[in-house]
């Protein structure tokens, strides 16, 4: 009776199915929730590894340009001190020279 009721064999046997057919569309929703997933977790990935590829030529870039500061400044430094000594060796001749030029009394007198 019961099994009357309920459309014979044939109702029981789709009351089963739809349960069946439920779990499937259950699983396939859950299968496309995991792929769209799976695909945004590869484009953040790619965005990332792009992101740090970046930061790498950024860096290089960084350090190239530290590293010509740094041949600047001892090119620099370098100037400076030829720079010291051409000033002593200016003031030195400009010392030295003679105020009376073509003559036996020179002055200054240096000793020679």
């Amino acid at each position: 009776m019961i099994i009357g009721g309920l459309g014979g064999l044939t109702g029981v046997v789709s009351l089963l199915f739809i349960k069946q057919e439920r779990r499937s569309k259950d699983l396939d929703n859950e299968t496309k929730t995991l792929e769209v997933e799976a695909k945004q977790s590869d484009e953040w990935r790619k965005l990332y590894e792009q992101e740090r590829e970046e930061v790498k030529e950024r860096d290089l870039k960084i350090d190239n340009l530290y590293e010509e500061i740094k041949t600047l400044r001892n090119e620099k430094a370098q100037l400076i001190v030829t720079n010291a000594e051409l000033e002593v060796r200016c003031t030195k001749a400009e010392l030295l020279r003679c105020k009376r030029p073509g003559c036996g009394q020179r002055e200054p007198q240096t000793g020679y």
